[in-house]
This record gives structure tokens, sequence and C-alpha cells, in this order.
């Protein structure tokens, strides 16, 4: 058998990168605004122990964490009750029919 050195130094490498920054689970967590980023964490938490027994007596910040973070569009603050999206459909729908007559 052949003496590898790259494979022996990349062998060391990976050992040292274990050693140094030890295998944290993520789990992830969807915040919408106005909404404790804590709590949710606190409740994303417990129901992973629920399923890993095994994680017991970990922490929240024994975990890397993936916040997403809802944000209402803009846009829809400005929808429109029901009877005046109506009101606008039909005044539209008159309009377009009313430029149909003229253009014929």
């Amino acid at each position: 058998m052949k003496f590898d050195p790259l494979k022996t130094k990349l062998a060391q490498i990976e050992t040292a990168i274990a050693a140094l920054r030890p295998h944290r689970k993520v789990l992830r967590v969807i915040v919408d605004q106005g909404e404790e980023a804590e709590e949710k964490m606190q409740a994303a938490l417990a129901e992973h122990l629920s399923r890993h027994p095994e994680d017991a007596g970990r922490a929240v910040s024994d975990f890397d964490w993936i916040t997403r973070l809802v944000v209402p569009d803009p846009r829809c603050a400005r929808l429109l009750p029901a009877s005046t999206l109506l009101r606008v459909l039909r005044t539209r729908g008159r309009r377009q029919a009313q430029q149909a007559r003229r253009r014929a």
C-alpha cells in the first residue's frame, strides 16, 4: 500500500473541523409581523422534543434557527370591501360597453 500524504492531511483537517464545530440541529420557525419570535421558538422546540426525546435538556440557544418573517403585502391594505368592488366592476363594465358602442 502506498503512502498518500494528501489523504492523511485531508483526514487531519476534517477531524480538526469536526472538533471545533460540533453538529447543531437546525429548526425553522415562521413568525408573522408583530409576533414574538422567542415564543414561536419555544413552541417549535417543544414540538421537536416531543418527536425527538433524545434532545431533552437542550435549550433554544443550542439550536441553529431559520426564522422567516411574514410581512403583509402593502397592496393588500388597499383592498376594497366587496360592495365597493362590485360597484367599481359594474361601472367599468358600463364604460367598456359605452366605448364599444362608440367605436361601432
